[in-house]
């Protein structure tokens, strides 16, 4: 089977292409699906990531830049990521996320069993933020953790107070 890598960026997705990504991710035929600065609504988000929580070949996921710009797509998201089981990255850079949306995110964020790659950059997180944050680093809670986890410019206090929360290491300057 040829698995695709699908594109979205800055334009409206229309109710025809959302209902292909959703029969596609349905069907397995997608490995990586953007979606960067595009306009689409509440529904045609809920198709997609209905898609996104059946698929058992979607690798990466991205949501970026005005995707999740409301409490209610956050929960959507979250929603899917309970479900799924294939993603190993997630991309919600850009998003109007805040420390409430880090929170809703957070549990299942915890539980998926395969996710190693986060990116929160520009995201809107606090210090409340930072905490949830902690929670998906290595050797937290008995899970693996996040090998690569972008925060910038998302937060308040610097990702070097967030890496070293248990002590100074030699490894980071």
């Amino acid at each position: 089977m040829n698995a695709e890598i699908i594109e979205f960026l800055e334009k409206s997705i229309n109710d025809d292409s959302v209902q292909k990504i959703a029969v596609q991710l349905r069907e397995n035929k997608i490995t990586a699906l953007t979606i960067r600065q595009c306009y689409l609504n509440d529904k045609a988000l809920w198709n997609i990531l209905r898609g996104v929580s059946k698929t058992t070949q979607l690798l990466q996921l991205a949501l970026s830049v005005g995707i999740l710009n409301s409490p209610n797509r956050v929960q959507i998201l979250s929603s899917c990521l309970s479900a799924n089981r294939s993603l190993s990255s997630l991309s919600i850079h850009g998003s109007e996320l805040g420390d409430s949306g880090m929170k809703v995110l957070l549990k299942n964020l915890l539980r998926h069993p395969g996710l190693v790659s986060l990116d929160v950059g520009d995201c809107k997180l606090g210090d409340v933020g930072v905490n949830y944050i902690k929670e998906l680093l290595p050797g937290r809670a008995n899970r693996r953790g996040m090998s690569y986890l972008d925060c910038s410019t998302s937060f308040s206090v610097p990702i070097r107070r967030l890496l070293l929360m248990d002590g100074p290491t030699s490894s980071w300057p």
